[in-house]
């Protein structure tokens, strides 16, 4: 088993024992639901290999559902309905002008999509250090943990991203360091999603 079926086996198997670890604990939420619609994404990226435009569609969608749930159950409280609402038009215009082009098979456009995702993402972790800088919100170590891995995650995979986009069709050595690279990020986020799904509801 070479290196790059092992790092398409990892977030499988990571998956797989992380939403079984919850369905155990009988953490049925919105997170758990979540983890499995990745499972099955990361599924079918396996079985498609590179042709798995719809796949970057589909979980650009899912990251944000899994992520404002987390911050509706978690640290909610400096949201507010109106910013929310927004956030969710941005999203929804996005998807559809997404749909759209790549639909039309304007392959190039999925790179612009999923940055275009992540970025709308940033803006939840954004608003939360904000305020916490202006001490609109008290410290909390669990919640400064969650929104530093969600700036962290979203913003080095766009960076990755690009610099992937980037070196596609210039140097094929530091393409694959770095796929490898984003592959163990990927596995780092999903056991933080892991975790704070496990925490939901915990008293």
């Amino acid at each position: 088993m070479n290196l790059e079926v092992i790092a398409r086996l990892a977030p499988i198997i990571l998956l797989l024992i992380g939403a079984s670890f919850l369905f155990y604990h009988k953490k049925v939420n919105p997170i758990s639901l979540g983890i499995i619609g990745l499972l099955i994404l990361e599924c079918i990226a396996y079985i498609e290999g590179e042709n798995n435009k719809w796949i970057n569609y589909f979980s650009g969608p899912l990251y944000f559902v899994v992520i404002h749930t987390l911050y509706k159950t978690i640290s909610y409280h400096f949201l507010n309905k109106k910013l929310y609402h927004k956030i969710l038009i941005l999203i929804l215009i996005t998807l559809v002008i997404g749909l759209l082009i790549i639909h039309q098979k304007h392959n190039n456009f999925v790179f612009h999509y999923v940055a275009i995702v992540e970025l709308i993402i940033l803006i939840y972790p954004i608003i939360y250090f904000l305020k916490l800088m202006q001490q609109r919100i008290n410290f909390n170590i669990k919640h400064f943990t969650l929104n530093s891995i969600i700036l962290l995650f979203f913003s080095l995979d766009i960076i990755l991203y690009v610099m992937i986009k980037f070196l596609l069709d210039y140097d094929l050595n530091s393409f694959i360091l770095i796929s490898y690279f984003r592959y163990i990020l990927i596995q780092l986020f999903y056991i933080s999603l892991i975790y704070f799904g496990w925490k939901l509801d915990k008293k």
